[in-house]
């Protein structure tokens, strides 16, 4: 755009029409999560880990293990996204993932964003 001279405003709006966002803390924040684990090839593995969201009230939209060769270490991953969830309880159910001794490495929590 600058070398053809064309002008769009920073933030896609003129600066009088950009207005606040309400924000909140962000243990309340609510949305949902992509959540990538890496964990030992073994049977219950998936069910521990589901078991634990449940239990802080997380909703799982998807989870997949793809066909994958198991890893030397003996671990494979496991995707999951969850349906809208606050903070607190997402990172409470991580923080008990992460204990399962079936888990390996850290996992790995996105959040995602909509409607931003």
């Amino acid at each position: 755009d600058v070398a053809t001279g064309r002008q769009l405003p920073a933030f896609a709006l003129p600066i009088a029409e950009l207005r606040e966002v309400p924000t909140v803390p962000m243990d309340e924040r609510r949305g949902e999560y992509y959540l990538r684990l890496q964990v030992r090839d073994q049977p219950r593995v998936l069910g521990d880990v589901l078991s634990l969201l449940g239990m802080q009230g997380v909703s799982v939209a998807s989870n997949e293990q793809p066909e994958q060769e198991v890893g030397s270490d003996g671990t494979v991953s496991v995707f999951l996204t969850t349906h809208a969830t606050q903070e607190a309880a997402m990172q409470q159910a991580v923080a008990m993932i992460r204990q399962l001794p079936t888990v390996v490495g850290e996992p790995c929590l996105i959040r995602i964003e909509r409607g931003v």
